[in-house]
């Protein structure tokens, strides 16, 4: 099960440079990667389908563990080769 971190200093401090700016940065991810890359970007869609987050996921978007969610699975890529991969998960109530 992941481990879900606030932005607090010691956090931070314990991370390699550079790769704060990237985890923290509040803009599109996806966005940031195509421009990162030197050479041919693409998103792979890897699966999207209504599902139910699990129980960590529901914690962090404070919904109720049996709520639905549109899921969407993707890898980012570059030149073939992938460099991110993103899950992202709306809940059907904000639809």
């Amino acid at each position: 099960m992941p481990r879900w971190h606030s932005r607090s200093r010691l956090f931070l401090r314990d991370l390699p440079p550079g790769l704060a700016v990237w985890l923290l940065d509040a803009g599109s991810l996806t966005q940031r990667v195509r421009r990162a890359c030197s050479g041919q970007f693409r998103v792979r869609v890897l699966d999207q389908r209504w599902a139910r987050p699990g129980r960590d996921e529901a914690r962090a978007l404070r919904l109720r563990w049996d709520a639905r969610t549109w899921t969407r699975e993707v890898q980012l890529l570059c030149d073939g080769r992938p460099w991110v991969f993103a899950r992202t998960l709306i809940p059907e109530k904000t639809l």
